[in-house]
């Protein structure tokens, strides 16, 4: 196994801090890989009743100095909503990941995401007209028919327990940004400077296959060094079902 020298930058997605990405460091780790998780400090407190304010442009700056002070090459990985923070970061000048990794990615500026299943999923949130002014929390039983379906009773109640709150204004500049007249989650895709490697799960519910594949042709199209992995019967939580497999593709070259 010969030395990586390289620090994997994981960031979180909606409703997640650095505890989703334990199991994943700790796999990553074996192979030699050195992880970073980031936390969000406002998502940490979940006495903050200021959460629902908390927006994708400060979450993008949080990144940005974090990933300034770290004084040594990185690769960057997000988990849904973190790898749309992924694929924005990556555009920056000042910032030059060796490699990145997406892991079931929620869509950027432009890119189709409101499949049948993902306003069903998500039908909790959008059905209140004001979400957008609100801290969130995932209910158990969206999170588990939406999310996590194919993950075994345990490991479900064993992932849901690590969720937090979310800021309603977050949800909605990734899930509705064809209503974002910012464009916050816009990505000028010809800048990624690096290889991207995409993991999507087949059963995927609420970033399905097709977000999955949209951010793939547009990488292709514009000349980037892009693969696909389709992880067959996963769901949106594959950074928990799928770390063998994952972990193997990852580092096959280590």
């Amino acid at each position: 196994m010969k030395k990586d020298e390289t620090v994997l930058v994981l960031v979180p997605g909606m409703f997640s801090t650095s505890e989703v990405f334990e199991r994943m460091k700790m796999y990553f780790e074996n192979f030699g890989k050195k992880c970073e998780i980031i936390d969000f400090p406002k998502e940490t407190d979940e006495s903050n009743c200021l959460i629902c304010e908390y927006s994708f442009s400060e979450k993008i700056n949080f990144i940005v100095d974090f990933l300034e002070k770290l004084k040594k090459p990185f690769e960057l990985g997000g988990h849904s909503a973190g790898a749309t923070l992924v694929l924005k970061v990556a555009t920056f000048p000042q910032i030059n990941p060796c490699q990145i990794f997406l892991f079931a990615p929620a869509s950027t500026y432009g890119i189709f995401s409101l499949y049948p299943s993902v306003i069903k999923s998500f039908w909790f949130v959008i059905r209140n007209p004001y979400f957008m002014t609100k801290n969130i929390r995932i209910p158990f039983e969206c999170f588990r028919k939406g999310m996590a379906q194919t993950l075994s009773d345990e490991l479900a109640r064993k992932v849901f327990e690590k969720l937090r709150i979310e800021s309603g204004k977050f949800i909605f500049e990734i899930g509705l940004w064809i209503f974002d007249n910012k464009k916050n989650t816009q990505v000028d895709y010809q800048l990624i400077p690096c290889p991207v490697k995409i993991f999507i799960g087949t059963e995927d519910r609420v970033t399905p296959m097709g977000v999955a594949k949209q951010i793939y042709n547009i990488l292709k199209k514009h000349g980037k060094r892009v693969e696909l992995f389709k992880l067959k019967g996963c769901s949106h939580w594959l950074i928990e079902e799928a770390l063998d497999e994952i972990s193997q593709i990852c580092f096959n070259n280590y």
